[in-house]
């Protein structure tokens, strides 16, 4: 038997410290650990845990030792990615996931080679689409602990793979990525241990190989190893090899022993020999809503504009954009995403999330004024607005617009010069000279420029003086006194150009009428062509799917339950008490009766317990308040019913989940995770031995998700979309209902003894007040009643996700049309991802999946003339080879994309296009 020693450390850079604090242990282990290399030829390799950013927090302190780690690293001695972060595998987008190994590229390009290993030691479960994510970086292996237990497999080595077919050879870690990290320095201990060692992993090794990982959290380098090793080998024995290795020498000697491996599909969320905290994907749902608002800023709006900008010949700001990346990726390691820290740490991953979406909605802000300067916007009267769609799907929906004009009745009309439909939401008189946003600004220059440049040697700091990208613009007090109006409107954007634009006017007179009212409104019920929705007095609602013509009942109910758990795992306490919204008296006020926009305002005051008492076993006798308003709103053609919640939580230790029946039972649900749709079982069978068998946590089935989660029988479905929410169970005796978690208040990063949980606390026993999560919380969903199975879900979750930009420009010429489409895809079923400049090439990156359950055989996808080439690449955005694309006329055919399976395209512009 060959054991492999492998050294290393697994290093959180926030947990119960600050990243700051642990970094001061992070320096002195890197400058005593390239002493030791240096100095020490015996000393075979350390891994520096999989994730190039220490490397980055490392040098921010010793800048000078630069040629150090590169020497190391280029010898294969310092071992570094292949990933930025050690990620939580659930919470982040596929996006975020993909972009944690390109990043990580980016880093390692100043060292040397990246082990090409998978490396997820404490990941909190294991995701179903890791191994295809592998696969399209070239990675053909993954070395994992949590997840797996016995029911799964009983070998340490096996085939994972993902639904689309990619397989990779997986390690499993049974006891850790620790589990030799208590080995006595002593020789006689050291091959007790040993042996132990081998009595244990070797019936569960496929080969002659197994592996001792001696390194833990925070760990050093163990300096003793290579004299440790030499001294002990003389106790093991014949027939046992101790070496000090490393993962690569580890995988390679497995592989060449060509084991018989089984063959596992799926996730791995088995806890049954260690925890895998499900009440992660709920704690700090502030955190949890920073970093979906973050990705989706980054993905489905910088990234494509800037994109069609460069087509355009604008510099791509690529760098300031990874940025905004490294930000949002450093706040999605494991611990700090997973929001099980201390209260001091987590405030600084908030203030990253806010880094990062400051230099994306400036981006998105800044490209939108630069493509707008070069579309003709002067062909006809009137103040121009602009409409982006950035998904490449020709959209025909209801758009939000907000607009200063001067005028006190307006209405709109197209690039023809036709009235078009407009519906007045709000309108408020503004000074411009103490308004400070950026459309108010840019009027106020207008109105006041003339002074400004006539004001001769004017300084540029000058306090009435404002920089932007039309140059030096006053502000107050050269334009006070100047009155517009702000009007916010919705109007019909119809047959809008896919990953396009098209510009419209605001116009002086009165608004046309529609032509066709789509939408109707009366007391407590709203109706369009596909729904009809009625409001019951306790706020609840009943929503008619017209094409299937079935009913579902007393849907958005809210229900509030006691929560004894911590940051880690929801537990309820001993004796809990449920508390809903049902037969309570709401107040629902109309806000706005159509004809192209209807919503309801509904206000709830839920008395809640307070708290827990008797030692967190019970919910309070006093009451608190949960006060719940919801805004239900339905659109014009909208197939989805959209509601934003807004909740003042002032009590401690509980949840609120709001619920929506299906009206029959069901055993599974499905929900979008990373690159595709996953099937999950309502009642996992091991809720009923968990006790029995000895598991460390009981089996709950809250799981998390992307955008969606859906029930269906296969000819009538309920999907909830989401924006900003990640967990959710399936529920119910009778029936299934869909309990969409809104948030966990809990007051303690550990507590033990749960009832979900027996024994000790993970993480640290200490208070976590901000976790309470006092304050006022908002959530937006929406419902989207179906037909047949999930297909349809995915792609409105997109479009609900992705809402049409509108901003408003002045009157310009320019050398685009008013109109214009860059990219378009067919089918819906292929949900776009990323749309982006290429990492090192002069081309575009368009990254989609297939989100039905069937292959995609007739995938189009249709390009403007800025793009001469289409090839097809990998992960690292590299052409796969025997993989092309045969162009169509105007189009180009996809290749067969199977359910669930990544495409990647390149697309290459034309030479004249730059």
């Amino acid at each position: 038997m060959k054991v492999h020693l492998i050294s290393h450390t697994h290093w959180d850079r926030e947990w119960y410290r600050t990243y700051q604090e642990f970094r001061i242990y992070l320096v002195p282990l890197i400058d005593d650990l390239l002493d030791r290399l240096e100095t020490d030829i015996e000393y075979d390799s350390f891994l520096l845990d999989g994730q190039t950013v220490l490397l980055e927090d490392y040098l921010q302190i010793r800048p000078e030792n630069v040629g150090r780690l590169r020497k190391q690293i280029q010898a294969g001695r310092l071992i570094i990615g292949p990933m930025y972060i050690q990620p939580d595998e659930y919470l982040p987008s596929g996006e975020s996931l993909v972009r944690n190994f390109l990043i990580a590229r980016r880093v390692a390009e100043r060292f040397g080679p990246m082990m090409n290993i998978g490396y997820f030691p404490d990941s909190f479960g294991q995701a179903s689409q890791i191994p295809q994510i592998l696969q399209g970086f070239g990675i053909e292996t993954v070395v994992f602990w949590r997840g797996l237990c016995d029911e799964d497999t009983t070998k340490t080595e096996l085939i994972w793979e993902a639904r689309d077919g990619s397989r990779v050879l997986a390690i499993w870690l049974p006891f850790s990525y620790g589990n030799g990290y208590v080995m006595s320095s002593e020789p006689r201990k050291a091959a007790a241990f040993i042996h132990q060692a081998i009595d244990i992993l070797g019936p569960m090794a496929t080969t002659e190989n197994i592996v001792l990982m001696r390194g833990w959290d925070h760990s050093g380098f163990s300096p003793e190893l290579p004299e440790l090793i030499n001294s002990t080998k003389k106790y093991l024995g014949e027939g046992i090899e101790l070496i000090h290795s490393n993962l690569q020498n580890l995988i390679a000697d497995i592989q060449a022993e060509k084991p018989a491996l089984e063959i596992l599909q799926g996730e791995f969320r088995k806890a049954k020999t260690m925890r895998i905290h499900p009440g992660i994907d709920s704690t700090r749902m502030d955190l949890k809503q920073a970093n979906r608002q973050v990705e989706t800023r980054l993905e489905k709006y910088t990234e494509p504009l800037c994109a069609m900008d460069w087509l355009w010949g604008t510099n791509y700001p690529g760098a300031i954009i990874n940025q905004s990346w490294k930000y949002l990726l450093q706040s999605q390691a494991h611990d700090s995403i997973c929001s099980c820290c201390t209260d001091k740490a987590l405030r600084a991953v908030k203030g990253r999330f806010s880094d990062a979406l400051e230099i994306a909605n400036s981006l998105a802000r800044n490209t939108c004024a630069s493509l707008a300067s070069k579309i003709q916007t002067d062909n006809q009267e009137g103040l121009p607005v602009l409409v982006f769609n950035p998904y490449p799907f020709v959209r025909d929906e209801i758009v939000e617009a907000t607009a200063l004009i001067p005028y006190d009745v307006f209405h709109l009309e197209t690039t023809s010069g036709e009235k078009a439909s407009c519906q007045l939401i709000s309108k408020e008189k503004i000074n411009l000279g103490l308004d400070q946003s950026m459309a108010a600004v840019m009027l106020a220059g207008k109105s006041s420029k003339k002074d400004l440049l006539q004001s001769v040697g004017a300084r540029p700091d000058e306090p009435d003086v404002y920089y932007n990208q039309s140059g030096y613009v006053a502000i107050s007090p050269r334009a006070k006194g100047v009155e517009v109006n702000r009007v916010s409107f919705r109007f019909p954007a119809s047959l809008m150009p896919s990953a396009g634009y098209r510009v419209y006017y605001v116009r002086e007179g009165e608004t046309a009428p529609p032509t066709n009212p789509d939408l109707i409104s009366n007391d407590r019920t709203m109706e369009n062509q596909f729904l009809r929705v009625t409001i019951h007095s306790d706020g609840t609602l009943d929503l008619l799917h017209k094409q299937t013509g079935y009913l579902y009942k007393k849907l958005l109910l809210f229900e509030d339950t006691g929560d004894a758990g911590d940051e880690y795992n929801y537990s309820p306490p001993v004796e809990d008490e449920r508390v809903t919204s049902e037969g309570l008296k709401a107040d629902v006020l109309p806000l706005h009766n159509g004809p192209l926009y209807a919503s309801f305002k509904v206000n709830i005051n839920m008395p809640i317990p307070h708290g827990l008492v008797k030692n967190n076993h019970s919910r309070s006798k006093r009451r608190g308040k949960l006060l719940v308003s919801s805004e239900v709103s339905l659109s014009a053609g909208s197939k989805y019913l959209a509601i934003h919640t807004t909740i003042i939580n002032e009590t401690d230790d509980h949840r609120a989940r709001v619920l929506f029946p299906f009206g029959t039972k069901t055993t599974c649900s499905f929900a979008e995770e990373q690159f595709g749709i996953i099937r999950r079982p309502n009642h996992p069978p091991a809720m009923d031995y968990w006790q029995k068998d000895g598991w460390v946590e009981k089996p709950l089935p809250i799981y998390p998700q992307q955008s969606f989660v859906d029930l269906n029988d296969g000819q009538r479905g309920l999907a909830l979309l989401n924006r900003n929410l990640t967990e959710y169970e399936i529920v119910g005796e009778n029936e299934s209902i869909i309990a969409l978690t809104l948030f966990r208040g809990v007051g303690a990063m550990g507590r033990a003894d749960l009832v979900v949980r027996p024994g000790r606390a993970s993480g640290l026993e200490v208070p976590t007040p901000d976790a309470l999560c006092h304050g006022k919380l908002e959530f937006e969903y929406a419902i989207f009643p179906h037909s047949g199975d999930h297909s349809e879900a995915a792609f409105q979750a997109s479009l609900y996700n992705t809402p049409m930009k509108v901003e408003q420009t002045d009157r310009h010429h320019g050398n685009y049309a008013p109109e214009k489409s860059f990219i378009r895809i067919k089918p819906a079923g292929l949900v776009i991802t990323c749309l982006k400049k290429a990492e090192w090439d002069e081309a575009l990156i368009l990254r989609l999946y297939n989100s039905t359950s069937q292959s995609i055989e007739t995938g189009r996808i249709l390009l403007g003339e800025e793009i001469s080439k289409v090839l097809v690449v990998d992960l690292k955005e590299d052409p796969i080879e025997g993989v092309e694309l045969l162009r169509d006329g105007p189009s180009w055919r996809l290749p067969l994309v199977r359910s669930d399976q990544i495409l990647t395209l390149k697309l290459i512009p034309a030479l004249t296009a730059k």
